[in-house]
Formats: structure tokens, sequence, C-alpha cells
């Protein structure tokens, strides 16, 4: 088996959904810098608009993936987290859930 043909495992994807969290959520507060300076029909805003879209459209394709490779642990929280996530320090551990 390649490289390429193995799956992610959960704890990965949950170290993963962390950070696409994390970098979404920055993208966003810089593109609203970005717009709250320039039109936000600017060139800059709307490639900062785009960004936050490819980021978005990622963390879904992603969550999808998740839920073929561990049917029987699916998680939507891992890349679609509810507020209790934001308040953790640092990535999840393989204990940690967003359930806690």
């Amino acid at each position: 088996m390649s490289a390429a043909d193995q799956s992610l495992t959960l704890d990965e994807h949950r170290a993963l959904g962390y950070e696409l969290f994390e970098t979404r959520n920055r993208v966003f507060t810089l593109g609203v810098e970005v717009s709250n300076r320039y039109r936000k029909s600017s060139t800059p805003s709307r490639r900062a608009q785009r960004a936050v879209q490819a980021l978005d459209g990622l963390r879904c394709a992603l969550d999808s993936q998740l839920a073929l490779d561990h049917p029987d642990e699916f998680e939507p929280s891992v890349y679609y987290p509810g507020p209790k996530y934001e308040a953790m320090a640092g990535p999840p551990t393989p204990t940690q859930t967003t359930e806690e």
C-alpha cells in the first residue's frame, strides 16, 4: 500500500480539524480587517473571501472522508466544532473530545 492509499487515523483527523478550524478563523478575521480598509469588492477582499471558502471546502471534503474512513467513530465536531471547542487550549489529545 502506498502512502497515498493510507487513510488518516481518527486522531490525525482530529488534529487536522483543529488546525483547519484555527486557520479558517484566522483567515476570516484577516479578511474582515482587509474588507474594513478596502471595498468589499476590491481584489484583496475578494481573495480573502475565496481563501475562507477554499478552507471551508477542504473541511467539508475531509468531514466526508472522515465518515468514510471511520464510519463507526464519525464525529461531525471534528471539522465543525461548537463553541466549547473554541475554548480549548491547543489541539485535542487522543482522550480529549469536544463532548467533555
